[in-house]
């Protein structure tokens, strides 16, 4: 049985590799590769196990009765129309809205980056540490005549986020980069 020392640096290391293209192999049968964080922004990341025919029967015994299929996940997540990832020029979004989003900017010659990830300075800010541990991730950060914006699409998910947003927001709008934030559903109508 593994120690509490011994998981927290299993998950530090998970975390700090939780990336699209991260695979590694664990040996020549065995390979772990990041999946996704399918329910968005703050909640569980998820990991794919690639595996040989000789450790197929072991691992497939191992997890038996344990995993839950694609298709036997709770409703609520069903109902989110979460999926694994979509893919589009060579970038990964959690959402169709956010791929629609990213071919928009594209076709009108915007500069973006998709899926951001960068840290908060939280030296002498206003907001709370309980909101924010430094780490940030933003759906579109955009270049557009000289200006820097983050765009924002806010799904079901976000719902349980927003002080978390808000103090997010803030802090990067004291650095002169506002938020403009949109909800899935004014995305996908206009």
């Amino acid at each position: 049985m593994p120690t509490h020392k011994t998981r927290k640096q299993v998950n530090d290391w998970l975390y700090r590799n939780s990336k699209p293209d991260f695979n590694v192999p664990l040996n020549s049968d065995l390979h772990l590769a990041y999946g996704d964080q399918r329910d968005g922004h703050g909640t569980a990341h998820w990991w794919k196990l690639y595996y040989g025919d000789r450790l197929k029967s072991q691992i497939e015994t191992l997890i038996k009765g344990t995993a839950l299929a694609v298709n036997d996940r709770p409703k609520n997540q069903a109902s989110l129309g979460v999926r694994t990832s979509y893919e589009w020029f060579g970038m990964y979004f959690r959402s169709k809205v956010e791929m629609k989003m990213a071919q928009e900017l594209q076709k009108r010659g915007v500069t973006f980056f998709a899926n951001a990830r960068g840290c908060y300075s939280l030296e002498g800010s206003p907001v709370s540490a309980q909101y924010l541990n430094g780490r940030m991730e933003v759906d579109f950060l955009i270049f557009h005549r000289g200006k820097c914006v983050i765009l924002q699409i806010d799904g079901p998910q976000h719902n349980g986020d927003r002080a978390r947003d808000y103090a997010g927001d803030r802090l990067l709008l004291r650095e002169g980069i506002p938020t403009v934030r949109f909800t899935a559903r004014e995305c996908q109508e206009r």
